[in-house]
């Protein structure tokens, strides 16, 4: 039974909570004024956020900023801002801080089916609306893969939460700059330097120069690199290569499937789950099984279990509880995301990028001093990725609860929301009146707002792949993939070809894209 006073109590929550949240929206300064220890006014905010005091009850907050339990008057919101932070009533609900910084996982229901069209969805386009809706708890990505689930189900980019949270970490040794791949490793280096020597000895005999597709170049460098990154063996000659990026590139459409055309959704399906079949009997198995070997040798030995392969396959093994009953199909699915994020944008962007700096400099000859400068490139980078939305033009979340942008914006729960990040990237309040245009000496207008933009998404699920992709810290030398790949262009001489193709193609909703790029090189 619930007696008068919890039920007057939880009434009086309701009505404080609402004018609360009214005021949080309206005016953020009500937190910084009043919160005491960060760690505590955090929590408050996502209390408020989270509906814990829209529901109805009582809130007690831990916190690390705070010794003891804290614990918020339930009468009203007013009371939730002051210095003694005392309960008198005897309200009865209570949840801990961990819990509250857990993102919302109950997904609305009975909501109509979600057709990723461009007359669905509502549209948010400002950089200030995109980055507050992509860090909002209020908005997952749960949900928003229906027809291509059964090949991204319990993926990063499919799960919220605690859940999300957990996987990131287990894959965030794979992340480290001392890995092969990553900002202080070499095998890209060694890999780009073996594709070029072949593509050389391509060249005509007594030739000066060898012409070649740099999508192809490009793409060859990245599977092979990209191989050890995910732990696969095997993938040594070039047949094998060829095969991998075949067969691997049919599995990838699977995880677009919601956007592509229903006329074609069949047959894409179907090659997508022949594609399964075969990369996880021929290729994935046969080294996931060598892996757990691994793994089960260096269980107990901190020594050998430090000194494991810090690939996706070997990183996901090495968080399991129990390594005899292992359900391996959110390792494999990782792989396909991994495969899927890792090739297609780095591919483009060793066009763009080669693009952008070339055209720069030949309005800037000056800046050919600085091509070996880690920072100049990265700005070269950053401003391309900015500048540049190769794949779809929005990014999909959906409103886990009513929700509000400090615009003004109002997203019902249940509604499904395009981010359009390609014009947030363009907004000129915050890049300037000439953010259409390249220049790698840009400083954005709002105060934290990074070159690149929200290339890389944000909040929760920002790109894992970023400090891959992109690094600015240690010496000159650590570079991110991107930067190592247009300094080893730049350093090798391509430039377009004269008398081959760079071809455009238009993508859904505006985008558009290179598919061909020939260039030139001297021998």
């Amino acid at each position: 039974m619930v007696s008068a006073a919890q039920q007057a109590c939880r009434k009086r929550v309701r009505y404080g909570s609402t004018l609360a949240l009214t005021k949080f929206r309206r005016d953020r300064s009500m937190f910084r004024d009043h919160r005491g220890p960060s760690a505590l006014g955090g929590a408050l905010k996502l209390a408020i956020r989270r509906r814990g005091l829209r529901d109805g009850y009582l809130l007690s907050v831990h916190s690390a900023g705070v010794q003891g339990l804290v614990q918020a008057a339930c009468t009203g919101a007013p009371r939730l801002i002051l210095a003694e932070f005392r309960n008198n009533s005897d309200c009865d609900s209570q949840m801990r801080l961990n819990d509250m910084t857990d993102e919302v996982t109950d997904l609305p229901t009975g909501h109509p089916p979600i057709v990723f069209d461009r007359d669905s969805g509502v549209d948010v386009t400002t950089y200030s609306d995109v980055e507050e809706m992509l860090r909002s708890r209020s908005f997952g990505m749960e949900g928003t893969y229906e027809d291509s689930l059964e090949f991204v189900g319990g993926t990063l980019i499919a799960i919220d939460g605690r859940a999300h949270l957990n996987r990131r970490k287990a894959m965030a040794r794979m992340l480290s700059p001392k890995m092969p791949w990553g900002a202080e490793g070499k095998a890209f280096d060694k890999i780009f330097s073996h594709y070029l020597r072949m593509t050389k000895e391509e060249a005509e005999p007594g030739a000066t120069e060898v012409r070649f597709d740099l999508f192809d170049f490009a793409a060859r460098v990245y599977w092979r690199l990209i191989a050890g990154m995910i732990g696969i063996d095997q993938i040594e000659t070039e047949e094998q290569i060829e095969r991998f990026r075949t067969v691997s590139t049919r599995l990838v459409m699977g995880i677009v499937l919601d956007y592509v055309p229903r006329e074609h959704r069949d047959r894409v399906l179907q090659e997508a789950r022949d594609a399964v079949t075969e990369i996880r009997q021929e290729i994935y198995l046969p080294s996931f099984q060598r892996r757990l070997e691994l793994v089960r040798e260096a269980d107990g030995d901190a020594e050998m279990k430090s000194a494991l392969p810090g690939d996706l396959i070997t990183s996901m093994i090495a968080v399991q509880d129990d390594l005899d009953n292992i359900d391996d199909t959110a390792i494999f699915r990782e792989m396909t995301e991994l495969l899927a994020a890792s090739i297609n944008n780095p591919v483009i962007f060793a066009v763009y990028g080669l693009d952008d700096v070339l055209s720069w400099l030949e309005m800037h000859p000056e800046d050919r001093e600085h091509l070996q400068n880690r920072e100049f490139l990265n700005r070269c980078i950053a401003e391309t990725l900015r500048l540049h939305r190769v794949t779809r033009q929005y990014l999909v979340r959906l409103a886990k609860e009513d929700a509000g942008l400090e615009s003004g914006r109002e997203i019902s729960r249940g509604e499904w929301v395009k981010a359009w990040v390609g014009k947030a990237d363009r907004d000129a309040t915050v890049f300037g009146d000439e953010a259409d245009k390249y220049n790698p000496y840009r400083v954005p207008l709002v105060e934290k707002v990074p070159g690149f933009g929200l290339a890389f998404g944000g909040g929760s699920h920002m790109c894992l792949g970023r400090p891959i992709l992109l690094w600015e810290q240690g010496d000159n030398d650590a570079q991110g993939l991107l930067i190592k790949m247009l300094r080893l262009q730049l350093e090798s001489g391509m430039r377009p070809d004269p008398d081959g193709v760079q071809k455009v193609e238009r993508t859904m909703e505006g985008g558009e894209r290179y598919v061909r790029y020939d260039v030139v090189m001297p021998l």
